[in-house]
């Protein structure tokens, strides 16, 4: 993992990050989520257990892998009060960043005045908080 630890700022963003992708949590509902769960479902730490609304109304359990556990371990299951979306997106791409892999360069479509074009951008330019949440889907269609 990512050494963040002279920048606690973006350490917390990646943090909250990695929590929205294994758990599937939009990123500005993890601080709700989690402090409710520890309220009204205080056994959720023991058995991993996250009881997230849904759409509909009903409740879906979300099991807490190990990642989360200790993400969450850390922060003495005190979730950091989200930032911002713009800082949270800014910071996640300062992140980015400082990964190798993810300076390569990437053929994006996008619209322009009505018309779709090829673009080339560097993959740190275009993750965004919703890439947590896209990351999730993508992990529970992997075959086990």
């Amino acid at each position: 993992m990512l050494n963040l630890s002279t920048n606690p700022s973006l350490q917390k963003v990646r943090d909250m990050f990695i929590v929205g992708a294994y758990t599937g949590i939009k990123l500005n509902d993890i601080y709700q989520v989690i402090s409710s769960n520890l309220k009204h479902n205080p056994d959720c730490l023991t058995n991993r257990q996250l009881k997230v609304p849904g759409r509909d109304g009903k409740e879906t359990e979300i099991y807490m892998k190990d990642i989360v556990f200790q993400v969450l371990l850390k922060y003495q299951f005190r979730v950091p009060v989200p930032v911002g979306m713009d800082l949270m997106n800014s910071s996640l791409k300062n992140i980015c960043k400082m990964v190798d892999s993810l300076k390569k360069l990437t053929k994006i479509e996008v619209d322009i005045e009505g018309r779709k074009e090829q673009r080339l951008f560097r993959k740190y330019e275009v993750v965004s908080v919703f890439a947590a949440r896209k990351s999730y889907v993508a992990m529970m269609l992997q075959p086990l």
